[in-house]
């Protein structure tokens, strides 16, 4: 009689776990939409600025206005962050197409990620859901460079336009990126229904086009307007006529471990 009534008493739990797995994966696959929302961070990084003197002596050698440009001011690395936006469709319980949309920015630069990508949950147990996910992202990325300084002789008059002290001088770059993640998330539907916490480590890579490079919105085609010099003692120094390219080798990576945490929604 004791056995039965184990035996029984067994049953009856195997019966209603199965019940409630079943229930759950029926609400899950019901809910087919998710959206998602947290904090981000990506590495990036500007690089291949050279400083030079903008100069107009190859168009007024006998009154000629120079000042000596910080280009390489422009030149940084550390961790862009911001915020994450994210929708899901479940094409199933554990999987789907995401788009999403990312905006970060450091002390210096900004950017914005548009993506799309798939989401697969490999490992579902109890509360807990681990997934593996893959994006490619449209990318545009705005540079703070730097600005003209109060050295020299101003105005500056080139072929190009003419610029003065306080001008800006920032760069625009195009791209695309590649992720890979592992996201681990937790349901959270104790405190509120369909509700969930979720934080991923992933891989990005990038592929952008050279950063297009202003000053006071203009874009110097001139080349004859850049020399080679320096600045010593509130004294500008540099070498006529040789002509460089301060942004010949600039070149923008947004990209390398990144990582984000946030909530998530099931509807």
């Amino acid at each position: 009689m004791k056995t039965k009534i184990t035996q029984f008493f067994l049953y009856s739990i195997l019966v209603i776990t199965i019940s409630s797995t079943v229930s759950s994966n029926l609400i899950a696959q019901s809910l087919k939409h998710k959206i998602y929302a947290g904090f981000t961070s990506i590495p990036m990084e500007v690089s291949g600025y050279k400083n030079a003197v903008l100069n107009d002596n190859h168009n007024y050698p006998g009154a000629t206005g120079a000042t000596f440009v910080r280009f390489e001011e422009g030149n940084t690395t550390g961790a862009a962050t911001g915020i994450m936006l994210g929708y899901q469709y479940m094409l199933a319980y554990n999987h789907g197409p995401i788009l999403e949309l990312r905006r970060v920015h450091n002390e210096y630069n900004s950017g914005t990620i548009f993506a799309l990508g798939y989401r697969y949950s490999f490992m579902i147990e109890n509360k807990f859901d681990f997934s593996v996910s893959a994006k490619y992202g449209f990318t545009t990325v705005k540079i703070n460079v730097t600005k003209v300084k109060n050295v020299g002789v101003m105005p500056i008059i080139t072929n190009s336009g003419t610029f003065h002290v306080g001008d800006t001088i920032s760069a625009e770059a195009s791209g695309s990126t590649i992720d890979l993640l592992l996201e681990a998330s937790y349901d959270l539907s104790s405190f509120m229904p369909n509700l969930g916490v979720f934080a991923n480590l992933g891989f990005q890579t990038s592929f952008f086009d050279k950063p297009k490079t202003t000053i006071a919105g203009i874009e110097v085609t001139d080349r004859k307007a850049f020399d080679e010099g320096y600045i010593k003692n509130h004294t500008i120094y540099y070498t006529a006529d040789s002509n460089i390219d301060p942004f010949k080798n600039t070149k923008l990576d947004l990209g390398g471990l990144s990582f984000a945490l946030g909530l998530s929604y099931r509807f």
